[in-house]
This record gives C-alpha cells, sequence and structure tokens, in this order.
C-alpha cells in the first residue's frame, strides 16, 4: 500500500474524484490548503530591489490536498491518469 498525497486547484477536485472512483480506491481524505509552487502567486511575482537585493514576495493560492491509499499494483496506473 501507497499512501498518495496530491494537490490540486480547487477546480480540479471533481476530475480527481472521478479518478478515485474509476480505479475504487475506496475513500480520500480532502484538506483545504495554501501554497505557491511553479505557478508563484496569481498577479505573478512582485519584487523589490532594496540596496542591490531583490527581495520577491511570494502569493499563496488556495490548494486542494488529497490523501489517498493505493494498492500497490495500481500506483502506477493511478498516477498516470492524475
Amino acid at each position: 500500500m501507497k499512501k498518495l498525497e496530491i494537490i490540486i486547484r480547487p477546480e480540479k477536485l471533481e476530475v480527481l474524484k472521478d479518478i478515485i472512483n474509476v480505479y475504487s480506491l475506496g475513500g480520500m481524505t480532502v484538506f483545504s490548503v495554501m501554497g505557491c509552487g511553479a505557478q508563484k502567486g496569481e498577479s505573478g511575482e512582485t519584487s523589490t530591489v532594496l540596496k542591490g537585493l531583490k527581495i520577491t514576495n511570494m502569493n499563496l493560492l488556495p490548494k486542494i490536498q488529497v490523501n489517498v491509499v493505493v494498492d500497490d499494483d495500481v500506483v502506477d496506473d493511478v498516477l498516470i491518469t492524475i
């Protein structure tokens, strides 16, 4: 068994739920979280230059974290589908 921790945009939750149903994974735990990554926030990054140093302010965006326990034999298939 493997535990997958999947972080997605909120609008992708229904798609993920459909994938979980297709593989009959049985259940999931859903958390509302905030974060930033490749997107760097909605409006991009805001930066200020102070004494030659670039200071970057990152905007946190709402995300959904979904935890799912998956059998070892279907982990790769589930990950590829997601």
